[in-house]
């Protein structure tokens, strides 16, 4: 029997990579074909993660923090227009002045605590689950830690590349003990690859076949808390067996919403084409459920039609659920 495979949605992590300017954006390389070690990509782009967090902190989760711990809140100076303005470089969205605000100092020490606070909790939390010849050294360290921040907190001013290496290391630490859980006793985590179909995601544009753009694919990580993932193609030899797009791979297209079997040797997804001209509700343009075998074999088509079909989930006694659009019920409002 094969280990539990566990799904996870939204794992972008290996589906892009970092400029370097340090933003994230799309990566059609990775995971074409074989197994890629994507271990310092993924090294990488948790730290762009670990940096966005902290940017987020410095401008408005300081004051978050205190409303909700009642701590003293000091007193914030105003934000100028010419500072708003070069706050727009930085994508923060709680402008004063207008859309965007300038940045807080970065790498607060305060946020550095709540990061260490938060390990000791977690580590108390897995406490009694965890061997404590895995635990302890991680708590050694997060001590450490914690005695480094003391003393860095004594000085009247901190260099910025100083506090930066704290938070790193802190945050570092924290993500190892989260990783002793034992609860996470799998090898393998499956996800989709796609790009953002724009449109209005208050509305419904991501579940039209026809606002998609088409790349991506259904992946596999192997080995996730490992310091060596590899990701793999599930279908990158797979060619449909039965329905309307036997014979074909599922090239170029757009994937949506996963599902595993409770035994994990098969997994359902949403697929479209995308080929349609404008607005289009067509078989060439809509989402359809498929099925393949966890290895990428036996890849069949098992809905079809002019409706968008996703969100399939397999149920106890052998059938599979999934959301249509085959009442004729589409968007609650606007034309479509």
């Amino acid at each position: 029997m094969m280990r539990q495979i566990i799904l996870l949605l939204g794992l972008a992590i290996v589906a892009v990579a970092v400029r370097a300017d340090g933003e994230v954006g799309p990566s059609d390389s990775v995971g074409r074909g074989g197994s890629d070690d994507v271990g310092p990509l993924v090294r990488r782009l948790v730290v762009a993660d670990w940096i966005d967090a902290d940017r987020w902190f410095a401008t408005v989760g300081a004051r978050t923090n205190q409303a909700v711990t009642g701590t003293q809140q000091p007193a914030t100076p105003p934000v100028t227009t010419a500072e708003d303005a070069a706050g727009g470089c930085d994508g923060v969205k709680n402008g004063r002045c207008g859309f965007h605000t300038a940045s807080g100092e970065r790498f607060q020490l305060a946020h550095t605590r709540l990061i260490i606070e938060r390990g000791h909790k977690l580590a108390a939390r897995l406490q009694a689950r965890v061997d404590a010849v895995r635990l302890a050294p991680l708590v050694d360290r997060l001590d450490a830690l914690d005695q480094r921040l003391t003393a860095l907190a004594q000085n009247a001013v901190t260099a910025e590349n100083d506090r930066k290496t704290l938070y790193l290391d802190a945050r570092r630490v924290v993500r190892e003990i989260g990783f002793t859980n034992p609860l996470l006793n799998f090898d393998k985590i499956l996800f989709v690859k796609r790009h953002d179909p724009g449109g209005l995601y208050h509305m419904v544009h991501q579940y039209y076949g026809f606002c998609q753009k088409s790349g991506g694919g259904l992946f596999v990580l192997h080995d996730p808390f490992s310091d060596h993932p590899k990701v793999t193609n599930l279908l990158a030899n797979s060619v449909v067996a039965r329905g309307r797009l036997t014979g074909q791979r599922l090239v170029p297209g757009t994937f949506l919403s996963p599902e595993v079997s409770f035994d994990g040797r098969t997994i359902l997804f949403a697929y479209t084409q995308g080929r349609g001209d404008g607005i289009e509700w067509s078989p060439r343009a809509s989402f359809h459920i498929f099925e393949v075998d966890s290895d990428g074999c036996n890849l069949v088509q098992l809905t079809d039609g002019k409706w968008n079909d996703f969100d399939p989930c397999y149920l106890p006694g052998g059938r599979i659920v999934f959301v249509s659009e085959r009442r004729g019920g589409y968007l609650r409002c606007g034309r479509n």
